[in-house]
């Protein structure tokens, strides 16, 4: 059965924890966070359209 978008919510919601107790990060910074918590698995692209989607993030800067 499919998950929908909880499992994203739910990853947005725990990229959103970690930036009010850490501050800025970069996507690479959240996506070793996930991964190592071992609950999820998410590459930087897939986490960077979650977080793209999401209305409780915004962009601040571009690194090339």
């Amino acid at each position: 059965m499919a998950r929908g978008n909880s499992g994203n919510l739910r990853i947005a919601d725990r990229c959103y924890s970690y930036l009010e107790s850490n501050g800025e990060a970069t996507v690479t910074e959240m996506r070793e966070m996930l991964n190592e918590s071992g609950r999820y698995g998410v590459t930087s692209q897939q986490l960077t359209n979650i977080l793209r989607c999401s209305p409780l993030f915004k962009r601040t800067g571009t690194i090339m």
